[in-house]
């Protein structure tokens, strides 16, 4: 009993002896961070890390998710392991899904549209010229010009970039393929620019080579697609390695520093796959609840209820599955045997929250694109001529980024094109005028519809009168050249005049500087 009676007053003398070690250790510690609230009160680069003061920069029960996601990594880490699996997912959702489908082509059309178009000095000869290179351009014969610049965009917004290939093409090749210039461009699938194609020691990432200042100074293209028929080993013979001059690599970083592109759906590509199961899961549930269904109820026997009173319980009525549905007509009448009951199947609806769940969803969807509500979906419920003059404007300003990269890369199109026509002594620059001003060309990109167009042309006219623009301004916005806008208004007034015609088109006539009898004069 004396040294169980010693074990428990020793044991109690123990637990004393922690419970105030750790009352010790806590008034520490509160000590310990009121000092240093004080201290980096006042001196706040001691270096110590005081707790968050920004809500987002905690580290609570909330942001638990963002502490294993929101790492501090570059911006090739993962994007390179990701870049496969969502271009093949957009690829997917672009052919299935008519969501994503749409959002493509709106974009496509708002961006290119009737195509880009170059607008230079007025030239009989460089016209010509050009006018045979847009259906000369495509190696492989299938794009003109203008398609072909909706394929490359095309290409980048649902795989994330594509390959542009300038190609010079020798004597023997101009002549068998019979073209004018012996230059075209190759369009490749981002494919051909595989992931995989590393290399450290000779700085090759991602099948780019960068040089030493860490430019990019080649492309290791495959020549075949790595997953197309028929099989290729890529081996380095399949690879063309092509100077970075000689290629467009059409794409938009998501982040500075990026080597590749993602597709333009990437943030949206789950959504929108969940959007579409359940719009084709609430199709096959209407499918279903059309189906009305009746339960006919026979007459049973009191003392044996498996049994009916007709006997053919353990009897099918025929063998025909044709005859035991009752044929239906609006209006007809069904007589049924004595005692026999109808009762109705559950129909079920969708409820009245399906639409007001849709339209937030593709506000979302909206949301990620930048497309419009009412352009991705084609509802226009809710809006005026105002509110779509307002969205197209916003809308137009988020174009930019996208145009301007098109220009980019058709600058390097156009600049092989005239190199090519000099080359082949087919044009030179005339009298007056120098070469940098042609590859200098402007590229207009092809104009928005007006909403209204009464009021917006009236708006553009005083815009010009008061000084506020130009007549080469405005017509910059509509698509069209100043320059060439003249030209043929000045050969239109004088074939009008030749012809002594009077049309109350002619600004002359309407402000009186001409009269109509001067034409008869």
């Amino acid at each position: 009993m004396s040294k169980r009676r010693n074990r428990r007053q020793a044991g109690k003398a123990k637990a004393t002896q922690n419970t105030q070690q750790v009352l010790q250790n806590s008034a520490e510690a509160r000590t310990a961070r009121r000092t240093e609230k004080r201290v980096y009160s006042q001196t706040p680069n001691v270096g110590f890390k005081p707790e968050a003061h920004w809500d987002n920069a905690g580290h609570g029960r909330r942001s638990e998710g963002w502490q294993q996601n929101a790492r501090a990594i570059g911006p090739n880490v993962t994007s390179l392991r990701d870049i496969p699996v969502l271009r093949n997912r957009s690829r997917y959702e672009v052919q299935n899904n008519p969501f994503a489908r749409r959002a493509v082509d709106v974009r496509v059309a708002s961006v290119i549209g009737d195509g880009l178009r170059p607008h230079y000095p007025h030239d009989p000869t460089l016209d010509e010229l050009f006018e045979q290179f847009v259906y000369e351009i495509d190696a492989d014969g299938i794009y003109n010009f203008w398609d072909i610049q909706r394929a490359m965009y095309e290409a980048k917004l649902v795989d994330g970039e594509v390959l542009g290939l300038h190609r010079f093409r020798s004597p023997e090749d101009q002549a068998t393929k019979a073209i004018t210039l012996r230059y075209q461009l190759q369009l490749l699938e981002a494919d051909h620019l595989p992931m995989t194609k590393t290399d450290a020691s000779k700085r090759i990432r991602a099948g780019i080579e960068f040089s030493e200042m860490g430019d990019r100074s080649a492309y290791y293209v495959l020549k075949n697609h790595p997953n197309d028929l028929p099989n290729y080993s890529n081996t380095p013979s399949d690879y063309w390695v092509m100077p970075s001059d000689r290629v467009i690599h059409l794409f938009r970083p998501y982040r500075i520093g990026a080597y590749r592109g993602i597709p333009f759906l990437s943030s949206v590509m789950l959504k929108l796959h969940d959007l579409d199961r359940y719009e084709d899961a609430e199709l096959v549930r209407k499918k279903i609840a059309a189906m009305t269904t009746d339960y006919i109820h026979k007459p049973t026997v009191d003392s044996n209820p498996a049994e009916d009173i007709y006997g053919l319980s353990d009897e099918r009525a025929t063998e025909d599955p044709s005859q035991n549905i009752l044929p239906r007509e609006p209006g007809g009448q069904v007589i049924l045997p004595p005692g026999y009951t109808v009762t109705p199947g559950p129909i079920q609806d969708v409820g009245g929250s399906y639409e007001a769940f849709i339209r937030s969803q593709f506000r979302a969807v909206s949301a990620g694109t930048g497309i419009p509500y009412h352009l991705l979906t084609g509802d226009f419920s809710g809006h005026n001529d105002r509110t779509l003059r307002v969205a197209r404007l916003d809308y137009q300003r988020e174009l930019k980024p996208d145009v301007s990269m098109m220009v980019n890369a058709l600058r390097s199109i156009w600049s092989n094109f005239l190199d090519a026509a000099i080359t082949a002594k087919k044009w030179s620059p005339p009298a007056g005028r120098t070469l940098a001003q042609y590859k200098n060309a402007s590229w207009i990109p092809d104009p928005h519809a007006h909403v209204h167009p009464e009021q917006e042309v009236n708006v553009e006219i005083k815009r010009i009168r008061a000084g506020l623009s130009t007549q080469q301004r405005e017509l910059a916005k509509r698509g069209l050249s100043f320059a060439e806008i003249v030209k043929e208004r000045a050969e239109e007034v004088k074939l009008i005049d030749e012809n002594k015609l009077v049309f109350d088109t002619d600004p002359r006539v309407v402000s009186g500087t001409k009269q109509p009898e001067e034409a008869d004069a």
